[in-house]
């Protein structure tokens, strides 16, 4: 091995922060082999490369902090650093950045051990030509960008679920609750941790007197339908007590992507038990007013009648 040393090199020209250029580190301490990788990518136009070399993983992290580019491509075997240590030590300084790794003959197996762990691809540097190289680099770099498109949509997701007053449950055929995500805003209203809950039956936890009605609107939700059914029903506390839910049901066993029946579930407790108090001050109302001995009428702004009792 040669002794480290950094090469800066342009590719297809210098202009490193021009948008139609893919700006490449190269980490690979062969120079053969950077001389090979250095002629196929500065033939290419569209797009051109901008090719940073550099032979040691201590300057590729000297490059990274000043100039991060927008792929990396590493060789395992270098100076400063052997096999899958290399890859990893440089994922973590570089988490979002597409990696790609350069093998030898006997680094196959390492490299796959690589992919697993978040390598975007590898390449044997036998079957390296210009247009391998740049169809791999494209590769790489369109699922980073999907892939970064996905975790943003979960970071959203999982934000949205941390400050919602929803509990989202994810349920089985059987209507076993196989996950349940509770946000800030709820767990202090949830007397039951997830662990106790998740691999239980939904029903077992259902007022006996609401069970039924439940199970009905369940059984009738159609399947890989995106129609939602409303479901009010009392929920089972750790105390014993029970507490008025309100759910919005829907069936996506068949979608791929999800293969549960999802449930938002939102406390209702404390509306019903309003909803309870202002129908009993209305009977100790209606009560007292069949009661006056005289004839009793209560009209609303627009003079039409609301109220009245027995004698009127």
């Amino acid at each position: 091995m040669r002794p480290p040393h950094s090469d800066h090199q342009g590719a297809a020209g210098s202009d490193r922060g021009a948008p139609d250029v893919i700006r490449v580190l190269l980490v690979e301490d062969n120079p053969a082999d950077a001389y090979l990788v250095r002629e196929f990518l500065g033939d290419q136009r569209e797009p051109a490369y901008a090719l940073d070399h550099v032979e040691t993983l201590a300057a590729a992290q000297r490059s990274l902090a000043s100039d991060p580019p927008d792929i990396v491509l590493v060789d395992l075997s270098l100076p400063d650093s052997q096999g899958l240590e290399t890859f990893t030590t440089a994922q973590g300084w570089a988490p979002d950045l597409p990696i790609v790794i350069l093998t030898g003959l006997d680094d196959h197996r390492v490299a796959l051990e690589a992919v697993r762990k978040g390598a975007q691809d590898y390449l044997p540097k036998g079957e390296l030509t210009a247009l391998v190289l740049t169809r791999v680099i494209g590769y790489a770099l369109e699922r980073s960008r999907k892939d970064q498109a996905i975790a943003a949509r979960e970071r959203k997701f999982r934000a949205m679920i941390e400050h919602s007053s929803d509990v989202i449950v994810l349920m089985d055929h059987a209507y076993r609750m196989i996950t349940i995500h509770l946000g800030d805003a709820t767990r202090r209203h949830t007397s039951f941790s997830p662990d106790v809950l998740e691999g239980e039956d939904l029903l077992a936890y259902i007022h006996p007197g609401d069970r039924d009605a439940v199970r009905e609107a369940l059984d009738a939700m159609p399947r890989g339908s995106s129609t939602a059914r409303t479901l009010t029903y009392r929920f089972l506390q750790a105390s014993g007590a029970w507490a008025w839910r309100e759910a919005v049901a829907t069936n996506l066993l068949d979608d791929p992507a999800v293969g549960a029946i999802v449930v938002n579930t939102r406390d209702i407790d404390e509306r019903k038990r309003a909803e309870a108090e202002s129908q009993w001050h209305k009977r100790i109302l209606e009560a007292a007013i069949d009661s006056f001995p005289g004839v009793f009428i209560l009209l609303n702004e627009d003079a039409r009648l609301v109220m009245w009792n027995r004698n009127a």
